[in-house]
């Protein structure tokens, strides 16, 4: 992995937003009942 990209990732803090759009999916799939669309969660 290029040393660059990952220290943008980390000063950025993608993980954090990654995990916020992710719970907003599976929230939305609990409302809507709708299953396809949500995601395995990634440790």
């Amino acid at each position: 992995m290029n040393t660059f990209y990952l220290k943008e990732w980390k000063k950025k803090d993608i993980t954090r937003i990654y995990h916020k759009w992710q719970k907003m999916n599976e929230e939305s799939a609990v409302e809507t009942g709708d299953t396809s669309s949500r995601t395995t969660r990634v440790l």
